[in-house]
C-alpha cells in the first residue's frame, strides 16, 4: 500500500511539474524603440486582461523593464499601456504561439507622426527612393516600395509645414500649409510626381529665316 501511495505521489508530482513546464507564466519585457540599445523600459504600467479566466492584472516592470504574471497562463491576452504620458499608449490584442519566451512590448517616445504617400502621376503607383523633407527644416526620410513614409520628431510645431518629395527620375513635388497635430500620428494627403522628360525625345528646333525685304542686293534667277 506505501508503494502504491508513494507512486501514486510522485505521479501527482510529475503531472504538477509538467503542467508548469507547458505553461509557464506569461512575461512581458519592453522595449524602447527610441533607444539606440533597444533597452527595457522601468517603472511602466502594464495591464493584462486574460481572456480565458476573464480576470485583470496591473503590475510595474522592473529595473530591466520586465513583468510577470504568475496567474496568467493563456496564450490570448488583451495588453494596456497607458504610457504615463511619456510613451504613447498601448491597447491590443495578443494572441501568442507559445509562453516559453517572453512577449516582446515595442513602446515609442511620444512624438509627432507623419505618414504620407508619393505616387506617379499617370499610374497612381508609389514611388521608392523619393527623398522627404520639410520646410521649416526638420527631419528627413526615404519612401519605401510602396512610396510610403514616415517622419518623426519632436522639433515639430504648430507652424504649416511644406512636405517635399524629391527623385532623380520626377520632377519635384511637394503638399503645402500642412498643419500637423502634435504628438500625434497625422496622415497628410498624397504627394504626386510626374517623371522627368526623356530629354533624346526633346528635339530642338531651329528658328525660320526672316524673309530677304526688297531692295536688300538679293538677285532670283529665272
Amino acid at each position: 500500500m506505501k508503494i502504491l501511495r508513494a507512486s501514486k505521489l510522485i505521479l501527482f508530482i510529475s503531472i504538477i511539474a509538467g503542467c508548469s513546464v507547458f505553461s509557464p507564466p506569461l512575461v512581458i519585457e519592453t522595449i524602447n524603440v527610441d533607444s539606440q540599445e533597444r533597452k527595457g523600459v522601468a517603472a511602466v504600467e502594464v495591464e493584462v486582461f486574460d481572456q480565458k479566466t476573464e480576470m485583470q492584472f496591473t503590475l510595474l516592470t522592473d529595473e530591466k523593464g520586465m513583468v510577470k504574471f504568475p496567474k496568467v497562463k493563456n496564450k490570448e491576452f488583451r495588453l494596456t499601456v497607458s504610457g504615463g504620458g511619456i510613451y504613447f499608449p498601448v491597447d491590443t490584442l495578443v494572441v501568442m504561439n507559445n509562453m516559453r519566451e517572453p512577449f516582446a512590448l515595442q513602446l515609442e517616445e511620444i512624438k509627432t507622426i507623419l505618414l504620407g504617400n508619393v505616387f506617379e502621376d499617370s499610374t497612381y503607383r508609389g514611388i521608392e527612393g523619393c527623398i522627404i523633407m520639410t520646410d521649416p527644416g526638420t527631419v528627413e526620410s526615404i519612401s519605401n516600395s510602396s512610396g510610403q513614409f514616415v517622419l518623426k520628431s519632436k522639433k515639430f510645431t504648430n507652424t504649416p509645414y511644406t512636405i517635399k518629395a524629391m527623385h532623380d527620375d520626377y520632377l519635384n513635388g511637394d503638399a503645402k500649409s500642412i498643419r500637423l497635430t502634435l504628438n500625434q500620428k497625422n496622415s497628410i494627403p498624397a504627394i504626386i510626381l510626374s517623371p522627368k522628360p526623356d530629354p533624346d525625345s526633346v528635339k530642338l528646333t531651329e528658328p525660320d529665316s526672316p524673309d530677304t525685304p526688297p531692295g536688300s542686293g538679293e538677285m532670283y534667277r529665272q
